[in-house]
């Protein structure tokens, strides 16, 4: 699921987030990393990833049905981990289902407990290179 929510959000986010300056040469992920770090301390707590999981949520659930069916995440919707994340079965992702998952990914890139998400732990997290 970490990977079908990382690709809705990184074309959410982005579309959805007023222009920042960014370097050219940053990865989608250090940029949803850097436009969600509303706080500019240069780490992810909760509110700030549920925030970005939500408007992306927002962004991808293009009919205002309140859940992401697989024709509006695409070829997302072929990855093993949506059906794993559709909890109740019915074929789509409502937003608690999107958001347990959010959590579930936070508690897991934490490896220092802190209660923080570092962009490394991210970048770690999500199989992206240092």
């Amino acid at each position: 699921m970490k990977n079908v929510v990382f690709a809705a959000i990184a074309a959410a986010f982005m579309a959805l987030s007023p222009a920042t300056p960014v370097k050219a040469d940053m990865t989608d992920l250090e940029i949803i990393f850097v436009k969600g770090d509303t706080n500019g301390d240069l780490v992810l707590n909760k509110a700030e990833v549920l925030l970005i999981a939500i408007a992306s949520f927002n962004v991808a659930d293009s009919d205002r049905d309140n859940m992401l069916e697989k024709q509006e995440v695409g070829k997302l919707a072929s990855d093993p981990e949506f059906s794993d994340n559709d909890t109740d079965k019915d074929g789509a992702l409502s937003i608690e289902e999107v958001i347990a998952e959010k959590l579930a990914d936070f508690i897991s890139a934490d490896t220092n407990n802190d209660g923080m998400l570092t962009i490394i732990e991210v970048k770690k997290f999500y199989g992206v290179k240092q």
